[in-house]
Order: C-alpha cells, then structure tokens, then sequence
C-alpha cells in the first residue's frame, strides 16, 4: 500500500509539472552559430490568440541588439504551436523572412520541445529546445540531406531575460 501512495503522489506532481512550452515562455537571448556564422539570437515565447497558440519568434541579425556580428543578414521567423500534451504530437506552422513555410510536427517533455518540420517543397529537418539543468536553453537545428542524414547547421545557447 504504501508504494501505491507514493506512486500516485508523484503521478500528481509529475501532472502539476508545466511542459517545455509553458517553460519556455518568455524573453531569451544568446549567442550561437548558423550556417557556421557566429551570431546573437533573441528568441520570444508567448501565448497568444486568447491562449490558443503559442508563439515563438526568432530573430538575429544587424537589429538585435549586441556587439557587431560576423552575419550580415537579419533573419526572423515566427512559429505558432497548439497546445501539445505530453508525449502527444501537436501540430504547428513556421514562417520567416525568407518566405518559408513550414509544417510542424512536435512532442515536449517537461524540459525539451523537439519539432520536426517541412516546406510544401523538399526541405525537411527537425530542431530541438532543450531546457538546461541551469535553467538555460540550447537551441539546435537540423536539415536532412538528399542522402537522408540530418545534419546540423545551427545552434543557439540562450539565458533568460529578467
């Protein structure tokens, strides 16, 4: 009996414990490589459309604000999640200022939201934003290639805004 106990008391706290998207939410900055360029990132997360999406903005470039960078293109993108229960996929669509768009596929835990994403044409990859013990975020993207193997081209280590 007393293992039942203590297996419901944390089935209870484990349901009372806010996913990767409620964790998540807020103002980040921070510091990384894309395409084997060193830039700062400012990423925003934030309910929106009366709590039903979350939206997560990502931009860096020349308006982000820091010391100069070696990049020399702003980029931004924008995705909207539905609300994702654990371990369940919830779907979401991605766009930037390149003029993609992107269908997304995710599943969270209580520290890591993984994504798997596709443009209407070829372009498939998947990104990661895992949650630090310290309570910072890492950020890493992925592309799969013509011969089926993802390979990295971004990462992004973030610290939160207070």
């Amino acid at each position: 009996m007393p293992i039942l106990i203590l297996l419901v008391a944390w089935l209870s706290v484990a349901a009372q414990s806010p996913l990767a998207l409620e964790r998540l939410e807020g103002r980040w900055t921070g510091t990384g490589q894309v395409r084997g360029q060193a830039v700062r990132a400012e990423l925003q997360v934030e309910k929106v459309l009366d709590g039903k999406f979350t939206r997560l903005s990502y931009r860096f470039g020349e308006d982000v604000p820091g010391p100069p960078k070696n990049f020399a293109v702003k980029f931004e993108g924008h995705a909207y999640y539905t609300a994702c229960p654990t371990g369940q996929a919830c779907a979401g669509q991605w766009f930037d200022t390149l003029g993609f768009v992107r269908i997304i596929s995710a599943t969270q835990t209580t520290d890591m939201l993984a994504s798997e994403w596709k443009t209407a044409g070829s372009e498939a990859g998947k990104s990661e934003y895992r949650i630090a013990p310290d309570g910072g975020l890492v950020v890493t993207d992925w592309v799969r290639g013509a011969d089926g193997n993802f390979r990295e081209f971004g990462r992004v280590t973030y610290a939160r805004v207070k």
